[in-house]
């Protein structure tokens, strides 16, 4: 925990890991699909074939990802356990910096 109590780096490090449900299961379990999500992911249609599409991130403050566009045109939905996320939306067809759609 010295890192994240001492860390003064101008992009602090974080854990991002697509694994997290193969090494630790169980907190797979503690958390539930919302409703509004339920049946609707396309993706469930590849079976074994499907991209990776869940993560568990942790960071501490001001730790998080640059601007960029989601992988395999997926949208993701995010929950926080704890602490706070602050988000900055641009409105349709308003690229944010250094991102360039192909």
């Amino acid at each position: 925990y010295a890192y994240a109590d001492d860390n003064i780096d101008d992009v602090p490090v974080f854990i991002f890991d697509k694994y997290f449900a193969q090494r630790a299961p169980e907190l797979v379990r503690d958390y539930e699909v919302p409703a509004v999500f339920r049946g609707r992911d396309l993706f469930d249609l590849l079976g074994e074939g499907r991209p990776d599409f869940r993560w568990l991130l942790i960071g501490n403050r001001r730790s998080g990802s640059k601007w960029h566009l989601d992988p395999n045109k997926t949208c993701a939905w995010n929950a926080v356990v704890r602490g706070r996320k602050r988000w900055l939306l641009l409105p349709p067809g308003c690229p944010p910096p250094g991102v360039h759609p192909s």
